[in-house]
């Protein structure tokens, strides 16, 4: 009866995906490690592609295993894409926001929903998140602080002692993601979310484009008492690009992004 039960809260899983001009070679890598979890799931893919090149692949790859909606003319951000997934049905016990370029490992998905029904006050669960090659990608966070955000953009200023020690702290160098703890900020590349901690603070903010959604949703959930736990058992890989550095329009995206985070929940210099 046990087992039983457990299957059907691991069936109570919604995934979205938000794209944006990610090719369907890296969507199909996405789409197939999920269902190489061997759990059953609502996988949506929001896609905010001006033009619609992935619906046909899905269709014939996927048959209706994945539910595609093109919301080119409705692209309010990253956050509201997500927002819009979740409130489709079926109705799910967990939400697992996740990036298009992210590849599973074995086992992440029952893994992360066993040890989030371990304790109800768990409200977001993050796993070991790896680059390409391996070595860790540094997820976990302090709260931002806008030296180590400068210093972060400008590498070149992280000649300075305190740009470099903010910088430092920030990105939580002495963090050990060799083992599992409660933590404060994770990114936002994979985040599985109780439903229930989800609608309690009313999903991502949408006043954020894309940047920083994910740091103030950990702040909302947080604030409703909720603990986001980071799990060192378990391991994506994440083909990172750093967007913000290679273009003026996402720059001043960011930029945005980081000044309404400020206004917030308090500008901290370091």
């Amino acid at each position: 009866m046990k087992e039983i039960e457990h299957n059907l809260k691991i069936k109570s899983l919604k995934i979205c995906i938000v794209t944006y001009n990610h090719t369907f070679e890296i969507i199909k890598k996405n789409i197939d490690s999920i269902l190489n979890q061997n759990i059953l799931c609502s996988i949506f893919l929001v896609d905010h592609s001006p033009i619609n090149y992935l619906e046909q692949n899905l269709n014939q790859y996927y048959k209706g295993q994945v539910q595609y909606f093109n919301r080119s003319d409705f692209n309010h951000g990253y956050g509201a894409g997500n927002n819009f997934a979740f409130k489709q049905i079926p109705v799910s016990e967990y939400f697992l926001v996740l990036n298009p370029d992210i590849v599973f490992q074995k086992n992440v998905l029952k893994t992360l929903i066993t040890e989030i029904e371990k304790d109800e006050n768990i409200g977001l669960i993050f796993p070991k998140v790896c680059n390409e090659d391996g070595s860790i990608q540094f997820n976990i966070k302090r709260h931002p602080t806008l030296l180590a955000l400068i210093g972060r953009r400008f590498s070149f200023l992280s000649r300075f002692s305190l740009i470099k020690k903010a910088m430092e702290s920030y990105e939580f160098i002495d963090f050990d993601y060799s083992k599992s703890s409660t933590v404060d900020f994770v990114g936002g590349c994979i985040m599985l979310l109780r439903t229930k901690a989800f609608q309690e603070v009313n999903g991502f903010d949408e006043k954020y484009f894309m940047y920083f959604e994910d740091y103030d949703l950990c702040c909302n959930i947080r604030n409703k008492g909720y603990k986001i736990a980071y799990n060192s058992d378990v391991t994506i890989i994440h083909a990172w690009n750093r967007g913000s550095h290679k273009s003026l329009k996402l720059f001043q995206i960011f930029t945005t992004s980081m000044l309404r985070f400020f206004w917030k929940w308090g500008l901290k210099w370091f």
